[in-house]
């Protein structure tokens, strides 16, 4: 028994939450006993992290003043060496009901919660100009002047420079938004930018950026049994999304259309599912999907008038519907070295019950799209992670032989990104190109 023990100790629990509502009278700190559900998620894909928070209130804390929209959720968890300190605007109150006990009646209340960016990000709007400025540069400005943010934990630099940029009374999301789709990242030529918060702070970077990333562990998580309880590196439970068959007309391909004002002329370019997966970084080495190209499935009309701004833009809308598609999801015991962005190492489980062997397909890298931070004394362990995984090739190459699946360019199988190959973007040379707005 103390053996046990001792191999547990090894993993620390992080499992101890704290949480504080501020008021205006004063805060209040929320007895981890007393929750019933405490949750908050990181996405790629979505700008501000948001949660839930359950907890019955035995000690009258709505009473030290009238809930008026200016509290704040503050959560504090980790260990000694690693803690989290993290604050929350209160988004919405659903409800505040009683519920009955030996000790009398009590409240039980149910808050929603969201980072503090998401208000400056919808609800004041601006008019700016910038001129001559890169696009990953005016992302700057913007996080700093009106989001109030001065600091990334990661920013890749664009390559493209705007002569002239306008932001007509936009919100900082609608700007972000449109000049998100135009950009192309230094590091990988590709568009596809992501704007997005984690627990380590603000990120700006496209995705197959962090699709060619290395692991954060070199431990390979894995459904196998450990002599350690709750390991971290233990999937405690498992399941996979599938795909959305209405999804897939959006990725076969299709045509953007735009005016080129200085030649008084339109412009076209056609791309297919083909096309784009030969720039997309892939964490296998054949598609999802065997090869789905047909140009005349999907007609936009951004209005660009450059061949280069109207390919990011189709590159954009592709690779973020792409991998969306067949994404997987692992249950571990929470720890603080998961984040979204990051890129895991899994040994997926096979559903052969009668050998004791991997999934081909589905093992290897996969990025984290979202963590879902769960707490609470009832569940085992206290604090567990739901992480939602982009899988977005097959790793076996067998699977090829089987199905005539599209062979992947570019590749992160062994930790290394393979060459980028250059169709799309063939004519630009330079770090930064100059795109006339």
């Amino acid at each position: 028994m103390a053996k046990q023990l001792d191999e547990l100790r090894q993993n620390p629990d992080e499992g101890v939450v704290s949480v504080i509502i501020t008021f205006e009278a004063g805060d209040a700190i929320v007895d981890s006993k007393d929750i019933y559900q405490l949750y908050f998620i990181e996405d790629i894909f979505a700008p501000s992290m948001t949660g839930k928070l359950q907890f019955v209130d035995k000690y009258g804390i709505t009473e030290l003043g009238p809930f008026t929209g200016n509290e704040k959720i503050i959560i504090v968890f980790g260990t000694e060496s690693d803690n989290f300190r993290t604050e929350f605007e209160i988004f919405k109150i659903k409800k505040i009901e009683n519920l009955a006990s030996v000790d009398g009646v009590m409240s039980v209340l149910e808050i929603y919660f969201i980072d503090q960016m998401y208000y400056y990000m919808t609800q004041k709007k601006y008019s700016r100009a910038w001129q001559n400025t890169a696009i990953s540069d005016i992302i700057r400005d913007i996080c700093s002047y009106m989001l109030k943010e001065t600091s990334f934990n990661e920013i890749e630099t664009s390559r493209e420079l705007l002569t002239n940029f306008y932001m007509p009374y936009w919100t900082p999301k609608e700007a972000i938004s449109w000049l998100m789709k135009r950009a192309s990242g230094s590091a990988t030529r590709n568009s596809g930018y992501l704007f997005y918060k984690n627990l380590r702070g603000l990120n700006f970077v496209t995705i197959d950026k962090l699709l060619g990333g290395s692991p954060i562990n070199k431990t390979q998580y894995t459904q196998k049994s450990s002599k350690r309880l709750y390991d971290h590196y233990k999937i405690l439970g498992w399941s996979t999304s599938g795909y959305n068959s209405l999804s897939l007309k959006g990725i076969k391909g299709g045509r953007k259309l735009g005016f080129d004002s200085s030649t008084k002329s339109f412009v076209t370019v056609e791309n297919t599912y083909s096309d784009m997966l030969q720039y997309h970084t892939m964490l296998g080495r054949h598609s999802l999907f065997p090869d789905l190209s047909d140009e005349t499935t999907e007609i936009d009309v951004p209005g660009d008038g450059s061949e280069l701004v109207l390919n990011n833009i189709a590159y954009n809308d592709f690779v973020k519907r792409y991998c969306k598609q067949n994404t997987l999801e692992i249950t571990v015991r929470g720890t603080s070295s998961n984040y979204a962005g990051a890129i895991i190492d899994i040994d997926w489980p096979s559903s052969n019950l009668r050998e004791d062997r991997s999934n081909k397909l589905l093992k290897g890298y996969a990025l984290v799209k979202s963590v879902i931070h769960s707490f609470g004394i009832r569940q085992r362990p206290t604090y567990t992670q739901k992480l939602v995984l982009i899988k977005n090739a097959y790793t076996s190459a067998d699977v090829g032989k089987v199905i005539p699946l599209v062979k992947a360019t570019k590749t992160n199988v062994s930790g290394v990104s393979g060459i980028i190959n250059k169709k799309f973007f063939e004519e630009i040379v330079r770090g930064a190109i100059e795109i006339v707005s």
